[in-house]
């Protein structure tokens, strides 16, 4: 999944009259991984028995599954499938719709402390990305059973970010052009539907303004809250700073940062799309 969709989006400010000029939140923003930390995420695998796990993130997301290399349902329209390999690794293919969109590698560390992923996906807009993922081992445990803390997430040069807009009537549109993936309306605190291909099913924003360069947000999937969050505009207006937590676990923060792009484009590896809603 792309650095978007994990911060799971969601930001703008309030409604009003205000030129979209004057609007701290309106623009390009792209993606600073130097200065994020993306590493909030504690997981549990729990051992069922003839070959079956059980997954939880201690919050929202919970299921079972096999390692026999077939597809279980994970949350929606999504699934994982979990192929063990000669070495002792596992490789894990997640699909949304029945479409492959990420396979990984997963490996132990020998003293059985350690865990790496590494992961090669395709963006919605048809990117490939690659990133890397390490956890560290909580408490007991044996091979994949027991509890992991993520202690480092490296997305390399992954394209990623948002685009901003102010319509004529006042309500404000949030894209991520890599997921394809919107919210458009007045963002007063009521449920705000996230669309595109790959948004998750009944998935809405609920966003309340903190003051003019600060909200904050609660993402709901089927009425639920998944995650909560705010974001907040440097005075200088050029930063885009989300922290996001899963519910309960506000001690475990997710830092996301972006910064405003302003065109014309100087590098040329940038997408197209990041010109869109500069100013």
């Amino acid at each position: 999944m792309t650095v978007s969709t994990w911060l799971l989006m969601a930001a703008l400010c309030a409604p009003g009259a205000a030129a979209a000029a004057e609007n701290p939140f309106v623009g390009s923003w792209k993606f600073d991984a130097a200065r994020s930390k993306l590493v909030a995420e504690t997981v549990e695998y729990r051992d069922l028995g003839d070959g079956r796990m059980h997954f939880s993130n201690g919050a929202t997301l919970s299921y079972d599954f096999g390692l026999d290399g077939k597809d279980y349902k994970t949350a929606g329209n999504r699934s994982i499938a979990w192929k063990p390999l000669p070495d002792g690794s596992w490789q894990t293919t997640i699909k949304i719709d029945g479409k492959a969109t990420e396979t990984s590698n997963r490996t132990i560390s020998a003293d059985g402390k350690q865990m790496t992923v590494l992961a090669d996906g395709v963006l919605p807009d048809g990117t490939p990305y690659k990133h890397k993922k390490h956890y560290a081992r909580v408490g007991a445990g044996e091979g994949l059973a027991g509890t992991w803390r993520n202690t480092e997430v490296d997305t390399g040069n992954m394209p990623d970010g948002y685009v901003i807009s102010e319509n004529a009537d006042g309500t404000l549109t949030w894209a991520i052009p890599t997921d394809k993936q919107t919210l458009t309306g007045r963002f007063d605190g009521s449920d705000l539907p996230l669309s595109g291909p790959t948004a998750p099913p009944n998935t809405v924003f609920a966003i309340t303004r903190l003051s003019s360069r600060k909200i904050a947000y609660v993402m709901k999937t089927n009425g639920k809250p998944g995650q909560y969050g705010t974001v907040t505009i440097s005075a200088d207006g050029d930063t885009f700073t989300e922290e996001s937590w899963l519910p309960g676990r506000e001690n475990e923060k997710s830092t996301g940062v972006l910064v405003r792009y302003k065109c014309p484009a100087t590098d040329s590896k940038d997408p197209a799309w990041l010109c869109a809603g500069s100013r």
